[in-house]
């Protein structure tokens, strides 16, 4: 379990403040997803 998460509200505030920064449309495209790199390609798909 993560023990390091604030409660709701500040969260919300963060979120809302950093949502502010940039707008959508200026936004990269793009999404990082580290995925699990323990393990191995799939190879039967």
């Amino acid at each position: 379990p993560e023990v390091n998460i604030k409660p709701w509200v500040p969260l919300l505030e963060d979120l809302n403040a950093g949502n502010g920064r940039v707008k959508w449309k200026d936004r990269d495209p793009t999404a990082y997803w580290r995925g699990n790199p323990g393990l191995p390609h799939r190879q039967e798909l």
